[in-house]
């Protein structure tokens, strides 16, 4: 398993013209940034209400809360990537273009195509995990989806 690359975006980008998927990505991105946003406030709100007490309790409170903050905004990330990569999955499937999403994850997972093809699912949503825990899934489709509709 390796870090994902600048090969692996274009891939992506490809993928996501070849399956008119831009829309239904970027509506997924919105949500997951709806609700980063939604917990960032959330901490930001405790913060300035801690710091306006001058409370060592309250401030720890909020020290506390920014790291379980940045947590939640890693599973949003984790939790959409699984999403995406399961959706584009789906219609890949439709689209005929089932090659493209074995060159795609085998390259990440540093396995041939025709290797990929054959995995289980459970092999591959456990390898999608991994994907998402090693890389910023997030950022990821967000720049492709952005290159797709440039392209």
């Amino acid at each position: 398993m390796r870090e994902i690359q600048l090969q692996d975006t274009f891939k992506l980008a490809k993928l996501i013209r070849e399956t008119n998927a831009s829309d239904k990505i970027a509506e997924m991105l919105e949500e997951v940034n709806e609700k980063r946003r939604a917990a960032r406030e959330k901490v930001l709100k405790m913060k300035q209400e801690s710091e306006a007490s001058n409370d060592e309790k309250d401030l720890e409170e909020a020290k506390i809360k920014a790291v379980e903050l940045k947590t939640i905004q890693e599973e949003f990330s984790k939790q959409f990537g699984i999403k995406v990569v399961m959706f584009i999955i789906n219609v890949a499937a439709e689209n005929n273009v089932e090659k493209m999403v074995y060159e795609l994850l085998g390259g990440i997972c540093e396995i041939d195509a025709e290797e990929m093809a054959k995995q289980s699912l459970k092999s591959v949503k456990e390898m999608i995990k991994q994907i998402t825990e090693m890389n910023d899934i997030f950022d990821f489709f967000k720049d492709a989806g952005e290159l797709a509709q440039d392209m």
